[in-house]
């Protein structure tokens, strides 16, 4: 006859050691976003920028949807190492259940994101948000690269189940690096082209009155009586206050 407690005990155990790696990420997490909170409260002084009103919140949504992510990433990687090793009751178990407590994990703080956040401050949080994942991504990356590089030179015997695990990992988490990469670059890019100059007059600038010009980038846009009073956002982050 089965042993219930057993079974339990066994489950349990599983489960234990496979969110003992999420728990022990979470401090680097906190510290990590507890930075980009620090520096938030000290905004650009000499290019006149103003504190994001919405840092706290911005913080915080960010990291928990970050965090769901990694969730997401663990798990994708467990079920592709397990189903390729043949073990696909596991792979569901442990890997699936990963990815599904990730995405359900992350669908409030998007919602929030959408609903509290979209549009409103400067992007900068979620430029440092996706910087911090492509950071841990990219170390899981070249630790799984070395590991299975380490392991084609020192395995006896059994070489390709060896290097399961740690080529889905490589997979999986070059996957997620490019997926937070290549925004960043795309930020860069945009954020080194230099805004054409006005037309410039013997007294200077000659200022628009039916226009809001961005005095980080010098786009422009025309002047909207909704604004009045209001702050805006310009398509490259800045704040910008628009008088009534």
């Amino acid at each position: 006859m089965r042993n219930s407690g057993s079974d339990f005990a066994t489950i349990f155990a599983s489960a234990l050691s496979a969110y003992s790696v999420i728990f022990a990420v979470l401090p680097i997490f906190l510290l990590s976003f507890l930075i980009i909170y620090i520096v938030g409260l000290f905004p650009a002084s000499r290019s006149g920028e103003q504190r994001d009103p919405m840092l706290g919140v911005k913080v915080a949504t960010f990291m928990a949807i970050s965090f769901a992510l990694q969730i997401m990433l663990l798990g994708s990687a467990l079920f592709l190492s397990l189903l390729i090793d043949q073990k696909p009751e596991l792979a569901v178990k442990n890997g699936m259940s990963l990815v599904l407590g990730g995405l359900l994990s992350g669908i409030y703080p998007v919602i929030g994101y959408f609903l509290r956040i979209h549009g409103k401050g400067d992007a900068r949080v979620l430029r440092q948000s996706i910087g911090v994942n492509a950071i841990i991504t990219g170390l899981v990356f070249v630790s799984s690269v070395t590991i299975a590089t380490w392991l084609m030179f020192n395995s006896s015997g059994g070489l390709g189940r060896v290097l399961v695990y740690p080529v889905s990992f490589t997979i999986v988490y070059f996957s997620g690096n490019l997926l937070c990469t290549l925004p960043l670059m795309s930020s860069i890019q945009l954020g080194g082209q230099q805004p054409q100059p006005g037309p410039v007059s013997q007294m200077g600038t000659i200022p628009d009155p039916d226009m809001i010009t961005c005095p980080k980038c010098g786009q422009k846009y025309p002047r909207n009586a909704e604004w009045a009073g209001k702050a805006i956002q310009c398509s490259c982050g800045q704040v910008i206050n628009v008088p009534a």
